[in-house]
């Protein structure tokens, strides 16, 4: 039987493969050197989203490894990951070829982790930002990002060719026509299209020789502000000429003339960004929590504007988490054109490509088979240049028109739209009709995908919207929204965060660099045998310093493996038991164990009776009676089974349910007292280093030959006095508290509890926990003893020195640069942490 290992990281976006050796019992790597001709290593199904290739992937290792009997895939990734395997291979075209395993190792869903992620940078990384970040223009860009990256918003980037209808499938996504669209290209010009939660307002803003421009919208009326100039002049102009006015006719006229007054002019003074604020008219979007922005870029293949292929890399550059969505027509999937602006695209970061989804718009006016694409026109049609190069989330067939008629019942401002809507509704809503059309029916998507994708147009009421392609478009986009796009949003949370530990590093470096220039500074003036004692006493403190931060882990380290109280799967197990035994008590599940024995015992008394009477007296009437009474004894006999049943799966449900409820209050008990014993350790530790660095700098002060007798026992008493460490200790509870909150994930079908899940979730959870609470208590501790003995080493220092005005400067700098030093390091300790606690979310867990 072959076996073959898929391990998939889509927070990394690489999937890799193994296969198990049986000789050796273990897994080895699938690669060029051991396998140069299995299709596994290729970039198509290493670098890519696992759901969009999941059945390639499957076909590919039923090919190359399944031998007689079915092949086992295990499968090591997210739930979403797993689910959309289980789907695929418990179909018909699977059966007896494949079985799925889960494996000893998953990733967290990032739809499940991106809340948590968003609370720890609203309530904790942020306030930290503006401290740790003397410049924060230097992390500006980073900042929006991140804000961007951990928020609802999903970018929706619309790229095309010219001519491709590109502006009305944007208008079908936002319901109405607003967007100017011309059989020429418009201006080199980014729409940004902000979805306004506002039903009643919207706006027009754009920059005009610097100077920012915004027309409200709000009900009829409108509202300028800015400075006056003559394209001001003639928007407003049109749109006092109109007595009737609606939000979305004012948008339309308002960026018609700013397209218009760009061509004609010979200087270009509106900057490349234009933002627009509209409310969505009612489709799939509206419905969402999520909140969408529309990119639309400008055609890429325009031979009038040289601009437009810059001008969609700048709007790219910044944007983060976005969907690519590519428009393009059936007669130009092949074109060379869409081929170099796939290579543009790919080399932007942050953009990723392995959700794009090509729209083929218009597609009412092609050429399509009325009984759909065969197996072999999808391969050709896949074969093309940009299908080749673009295809992972799906091929969206659509007629924009007909899109968008379906939100504004037909009501078009543009004559040739509105007669085309009114010539083709029929087609697309009386399924009766011999030209009715189903246009999602030629999407070209993942079959498990597909299939899923048709049933929801199919079950959609409004059926233009459905067969019209708009209603599948809008449906994927909603589910990347959903679950996708949180993968990227989650790494860039985590790269965020590793900039501003980096910005903060610098920080601490600068304030390091001042600090011992002053030293310097002050060491200079001073007469040559009190630069040999400071000298000696800086060497101590160095010294001390790297002895006593070497040696802590080494007697730390065994102590907190100590403390990592553990359970075994068989006293979870008797604990369980004693649980089961009081809620069977508790809900008579005895009793009802004895009805069911009393029911099987009355069938065979029964039987019994009536045998002996048919014996005694045979007759029809009497067989007859003997068939009913046992058909009434085995009914009561099967309700009675049923309820001891519902009984004993209540009995498991609500003794796991308490199970859960204790097991993690003694979990928090037992974390709590283990940091606790390890915060207690660790602070011992280091009062013992502080008493031992006081002896042995009295010593060397009292030893010194180059102070008085007086200044020795002066500054020995001031040494052998100082203030104990006070140890600056992180408050904060640790961040993940979910441990056992996916209660859905421990219960079996029957309602019991898998006890064995329970105890590893449990133990990996007081190791991982324990393992942070220990970081975080090393560094707090490390850094409070780094001040206390900084602090102290310039108390000394500075009673050597010979006090003039400007070497008390000197150390007033000193000790503010310390002061500046040990708060940077501790904001540092607690990005680190918040660091690693997302780092965590997004690792592998047993």
């Amino acid at each position: 039987m072959g076996k073959v290992k898929i391990t998939s990281n889509p927070y990394t976006q690489e999937i890799h493969y193994q296969e198990w050796n049986g000789t050796q019992e273990k897994w080895m790597d699938i690669t060029v050197a051991s396998h140069a001709n299995s299709k596994l290593i290729g970039e198509e199904l290493k670098n890519v989203f696992f759901p969009f290739k999941v059945k390639r992937i499957v076909d590919v290792i039923i090919k190359e490894y399944k031998l007689e009997d079915a092949v086992d895939i295990v499968f090591e990734g997210t739930t979403d990951e797993y689910v959309e395997l289980i789907n695929l291979c418990s179909s018909e075209e699977y059966k007896n070829q494949v079985n799925v395993i889960k494996g000893d190792i998953y990733l967290e869903n990032a739809r499940d982790i991106l809340p948590n992620i968003r609370e720890l940078y609203r309530d904790r990384i942020y306030p930290l930002v503006n401290n740790s970040v003397s410049d924060m223009k230097k992390i500006e860009r980073d900042l929006e990002k991140f804000t961007d990256a951990s928020n609802d918003i999903i970018p929706v980037c619309v790229l095309g060719t010219y001519s491709s209808g590109k502006s009305t499938f944007i208008n079908s996504l936002i319901g109405a026509e607003i967007l100017p669209s011309a059989e020429r290209p418009t201006t080199a010009k980014i729409y940004k299209v902000i979805q306004s939660e506002q039903c009643d307002k919207a706006s027009v803003k754009f920059i005009y020789d610097e100077e920012t421009v915004t027309i409200n919208f709000i009900d009829d009326d409108f509202i300028v502000n800015g400075e006056n100039n003559s394209l001001v002049e003639d928007i407003k102009k049109s749109l006092k000429e109109r007595e009737k006015l609606s939000l979305y006719e004012g948008l339309k006229i308002s960026l018609e003339l700013i397209n218009e007054f760009e061509r004609e002019v010979e200087k270009h003074h509106i900057h490349d960004l234009i933002e627009i604020r509209v409310p969505f008219k009612p489709g799939m979007w509206t419905e969402s929590k999520n909140k969408f922005v529309i990119f639309d870029t400008p055609g890429s293949n325009s031979d009038t504007n040289r601009d437009h292929l810059e001008v969609l890399k700048k709007a790219m550059e910044g944007l983060t988490n976005g969907i690519p969505v590519f428009v393009t027509k059936y007669d130009q999937l092949d074109t060379t054109d869409n081929m170099n602006l796939y290579e543009e695209i790919n080399k932007i970061k942050e953009l990723d490509t392995r959700f794009t989804m090509i729209i083929v718009n218009k597609a009412d006016t092609s050429s399509l088979p009325k009984e759909g694409f065969s197996e072999r026109d999808k391969k050709e049609l896949l074969a093309q240049a940009v299908p080749k190069k673009m295809f992972s989330n799906g091929i969206f067939f659509v007629s924009s028109i007909m899109g968008l008629g379906s939100k504004n019942d037909g009501d078009f401002t543009d004559e040739h739209s509105a007669e085309i809507f009114e010539d083709n509704k029929t087609k697309y809503s009386d399924s009766s009709s011999r030209f009715y059309k189903t246009l999602y029916r030629y999407n070209i998507m993942p079959e498990q995908l597909k299939v899923k994708a048709d049933q929801q147009a199919l079950e959609c009421r409004n059926a233009i919207f459905a067969n019209s392609g708009l209603f599948s478009v809008e449906d994927e986009i909603q589910t990347f929204a959903n679950k996708y796009a949180a993968y990227n949003k989650c790494e860039q949370s985590k790269l965020f965060l590793g900039k501003i530990i980096n910005y903060t590093a610098e920080e601490i470096n600068n304030a390091k660099a001042r600090k011992e220039e002053s030293k310097k500074q002050r060491i200079e003036s001073l007469k040559e045998d009190k630069k040999i004692l400071i000298s000696k006493i800086d060497a101590k403190e160095e010294e001390k310093n790297e002895f006593f931060i070497a040696q802590y882990p080494l007697e730390m380290e065994k102590y907190v493996v100590e403390q990592t109280q553990q359970y075994s799967e068989e006293e979870v197990k008797a604990w369980n038991e004693t649980l089961t035994k009081k809620y069977a008590t508790k809900m008579g599940y005895e009793k009802e164990v004895q009805d069911v024995k009393d029911a099987v015992g009355a069938i065979a008394e029964d039987v019994k009776q009536n045998v002996t009477n048919l014996v005694n007296k045979a007759s029809f009437a009497s067989l007859k009676k003997i068939g009913q009474d046992l058909v009434d004894d085995i009914k009561e006999m099967a309700d009675e089974v049923d309820d001891w049943n519902q009984t004993r799966i209540k009995v498991d449900r609500d003794a796991g349910e308490k199970l859960l409820l204790e097991i993690e209050k003694d979990f928090n008990q037992r974390f709590a007292f283990s940091k606790s014993s390890i915060e207690n350790k660790s602070k011992d530790y280091w009062e013992k280093a502080t008493k031992e660095i006081k002896r042995e700098l009295a010593a060397l002060i009292s030893g010194s030959s180059e102070l008085t007798e007086e200044k020795r026992k002066e500054l020995a008493e001031i040494v052998m006095t100082y203030v104990d460490i006070d140890f600056k200790t992180n408050t904060e509870e640790m961040f993940d508290k979910a441990r056992f909150q996916r209660k859905f994930n421990l219960f079996g079908e029957t309602g019991k509890l898998y006890l064995g899940k329970v105890t590893k979730t449990y133990n990996t959870g007081m190791r991982d926990e324990l393992k942070q609470a220990y970081s975080n208590i090393k560094a707090n501790h490390e850094c409070s003893f780094v001040d206390w003995l900084e602090v102290l080493i310039n108390r000394v220092e500075d009673k050597i020195v010979d006090f003039s005005p400007e070497l008390h400067a000197q150390s007033q700098k000193i000790e503010e640069e310390t002061l500046i030093i040990k708060g940077l390091i501790e904001d540092q300790n607690k990005l680190n942490s918040y660091s690693n606690e997302i780092k965590t979310m997004m690792s592998w867990k047993e």
